[in-house]
């Protein structure tokens, strides 16, 4: 639809980060809608109700997401300290995330996604790295994830998604054959 979502900004920061583009203006703009939409603790859900006007997948549904979800606030934080942008909403959202961490089950591949990217470029190492490797125990069992190579006519992350890169956290969660095989 035509209104800004979240999820909007969440893809736009992809593609970014993706390609290397340093457009400071348009990502400050864009983190200041995510301010101007966030709850008060800093999280944000990918959707809100105006999509209901729009065509959209079936598991776009704006009553599905809570007002402070940890996917996409984590994904979108860790895009930007990945691109080495600063903004005071992700001085108030990157917070909300490492206690939203603490203590979370995860509901499936996109959330697993959305958090390994927090992870990979949050500043502080020595807690990333623990929290890494308490979740990974959440991986195997993941809603929409899956570890197998093969293409399935359902939507699931890979172990790609959590890893997209050799220097990523989740890297070495999988073994080398693995991603070998995702990547062909």
């Amino acid at each position: 639809g035509p209104d800004s979502q979240p999820i909007h900004v969440d893809m736009a920061f992809r593609i970014l980060h993706e390609c290397g583009a340093q457009v400071p203006e348009v990502v400050a703009r864009a983190c200041s809608y995510l301010q101007s939409v966030a709850a008060p603790s800093g999280g944000v859900p990918a959707i809100f109700p105006s999509v209901d006007g729009y065509p959209r997948a079936e598991h776009w549904q704006w009553e599905h997401w809570p007002a402070e979800s940890v996917n996409p606030t984590a994904m979108l934080v860790g895009l930007l300290r990945a691109m080495r942008c600063g903004h005071a909403w992700l001085d108030v959202a990157e917070p909300f995330c490492w206690d939203r961490l603490e203590d979370v089950t995860l509901d499936g591949g996109p959330a697993l996604a959305a958090v390994y990217c927090f992870l990979n470029h949050a500043p502080d190492r020595r807690r990333a790295v623990a929290l890494a490797e308490k979740l990974a125990e959440q991986i195997p069992d993941a809603a929409f994830f899956t570890l197998q190579p093969v293409a399935t006519d359902s939507y699931a992350l890979t172990p790609l998604d959590l890893a997209p890169t050799p220097d990523a956290m989740a890297k070495s969660l999988f073994a080398d054959e693995l991603i070998e095989a995702h990547l062909d």
